[in-house]
């Protein structure tokens, strides 16, 4: 279960925290966050399963910055608990803001992370990625792609089943919201 989501910087979402419980119920006016909420943990979780680039439309594009700010970083945290784990993910991500439109944006993970507690299973940071065992012992270490999502790259095995628990997981979230524009009546 998805027990806790951090924002900053995504849409509308600055500093934003979200305690979640088994069942919670957005409510709120237009305008406040609502949807922004459902579309960060649908880009999250298209960049973990869905192999989609941190800068494609589905995932953290540009026109996704908060638009009365200037700080090119996002930063998205969850905590979801499974079983007797408590996974923590951490996800930043830089834009490079080009005066010229002609230039295309780019952007790049700068940290993607997972620990149980605050003993590390995955690290990507600066083009480096780092595995650890189930047991947090280190593993392989070695260089990717900035572009995309390197947790969604694991192949499962017998020594990061912790890590595919949670890879698992993300595959079975579901974010299903309400289109009012969509609804018609029937009489």
């Amino acid at each position: 279960m998805i027990e806790r989501l951090y924002v900053d910087n995504y849409k509308c979402l600055v500093n934003f925290e979200l305690e979640l419980e088994e069942l919670t119920l957005l409510l709120g006016v237009n305008g406040v966050g609502k949807s922004s909420v459902l579309d960060v943990l649908v880009a999250v979780r298209k960049l973990l399963t869905e192999g989609v680039k941190v800068n494609d439309k589905e995932g953290f594009p540009l026109n996704s910055l908060t638009k009365w700010q200037t700080r090119r970083e996002q930063v998205v945290e969850l905590r979801v608990a499974l079983g007797e784990d408590t996974f923590d993910y951490r996800l930043e991500v830089e834009h490079d803001k080009h005066e010229n439109s002609m230039k295309q944006e780019r952007a790049r993970i700068l940290l993607e992370r997972l620990s149980v507690g605050d003993r590390p299973l995955f690290e990507f940071e600066g083009g480096t990625v780092r595995l650890y065992n189930d047991n947090h012992d280190s593993g392989p270490v070695f260089t990717q792609d900035w572009s995309e999502s390197q947790l969604a790259r694991v192949v499962p095995g017998q020594s990061n089943t912790r890590l595919t628990k949670f890879l698992d997981f993300m595959r079975k979230v579901i974010v299903c919201s309400l289109v009012p524009p969509l609804f018609r009546t029937e009489s």
